[in-house]
């Protein structure tokens, strides 16, 4: 998508909230470790090649001219690109009280992120995946290593996953015990599906490593 035409649905507008993720304005949690405009701004800029100027009244991130984040005009909330609209899809479905989105973004590949919800760790996670998305491919393959030490091919420990899962549902297997494919034909579908930031998308991408290997999830 052209940047302009980009940064022309990033422009404020009063829609309220799709009926499937919630209010708009963030609820504040007592005593979690939430995150802030101040925190966006150190996490983003310290990504390669990036630069901050204003987009609508609001400070955005650029890299390569082309916008990846940017301040919502409501209090605690980030605008924040996907890889594609699928991508979005599944963030949306994952936790709806961290993500959301309006009308006004029908159609577009983001997400609205609610800061007060996501810590500084999954805050640089989103910021990361969303400057992959628009970076260059020569400016991505230059610093893939070093943003995604957990992917294949890095010199860190890593698993066998594909990297078309992104990070959130590798991070969050990983969590439960599981790194490598060979592990997951102990696991039902619905058994995954259940974990957090585990969605749709990344099940069928792990049904079609498995079949490349003559392999299955367990049947329910």
């Amino acid at each position: 998508m052209h940047c302009a035409h980009l940064s022309m649905l990033a422009r404020k507008a009063p829609a309220q909230p799709t009926s499937c993720v919630g209010r708009l304005q963030p609820t504040g949690r007592k005593g979690a470790i939430v995150t802030t405009d101040d925190d966006v701004r150190q996490l983003a800029t310290a990504l390669p090649a990036v630069t901050e100027k204003p987009a609508y009244g609001t400070p955005a991130f650029y890299v390569s001219q082309k916008i990846f984040a940017r301040i919502h005009d409501q209090p605690g909330v980030l605008v924040c690109w996907r890889a594609s609209m699928e991508a979005r899809e599944e963030l949306l479905h994952s936790d709806p009280e961290k993500f959301f989105t309006t009308d006004h973004y029908a159609g577009h590949a983001s997400v609205l992120v609610r800061l007060d919800r996501v810590d500084r760790e999954e805050l640089r996670e989103l910021l990361v995946e969303a400057w992959a998305a628009r970076a260059p491919r020569r400016l991505l393959t230059a610093h893939e290593p070093e943003l995604f030490p957990d992917r294949p091919g890095s010199t860190s420990e890593a698993s066998d996953f594909p990297r078309t899962m992104g990070t959130v549902a590798p991070r969050e297997l990983a969590a439960h015990g599981i790194t490598h494919i060979d592990q997951l034909p102990s696991w039902t579908e619905r058994e995954l599906l259940a974990i957090h930031g585990v969605g749709p998308k990344a099940i069928r991408i792990l049904r079609e490593e498995l079949d490349a290997r003559g392999l299955g999830f367990r049947e329910s």
